[in-house]
């Protein structure tokens, strides 16, 4: 399996802030169309290792999610932010902060639900 690749994004690029509902209604798109139903019937809140994607989805789904974006992920952005709901909303805040070179980790504190 190939490594998660993107684009390199030159130093002078503009950074293009997307909102949380932006990057959700993207990724239900794109889900939905891959698993031909309605996007009204993705759940926001379902882990996305639970809706049907298999691996190689996974991976087309994250190259295409950092080519829109404009920014490359130095991780699987599913591991820690498991649904279309908490990933839109990491992505959402990284971006509106400037960074393009995202490593999408949550601090131990909240992986652990302190």
């Amino acid at each position: 399996m190939q490594a998660l690749q993107a684009p390199e994004t030159s130093a002078g690029s503009e950074v293009i802030a997307r909102s949380a509902m932006e990057i959700q209604d993207w990724l239900t798109a794109r889900i939905a169309t891959r698993l031909e139903v309605s996007p009204q019937g993705i759940d926001l809140d379902e882990p996305l290792i639970d809706v049907g994607l298999d691996s190689m989805e996974f991976v087309a789904l994250v190259g295409e999610l950092e080519q829109w974006l404009g920014c490359r992920f130095r991780d699987n952005p599913l591991i820690d932010y498991p649904t279309i709901s908490a990933l839109s909303t990491f992505l959402a805040d990284e971006l509106a902060a400037g960074r393009t070179d995202i490593l999408p980790t949550r601090p131990a504190v909240e992986r652990a639900g302190v």
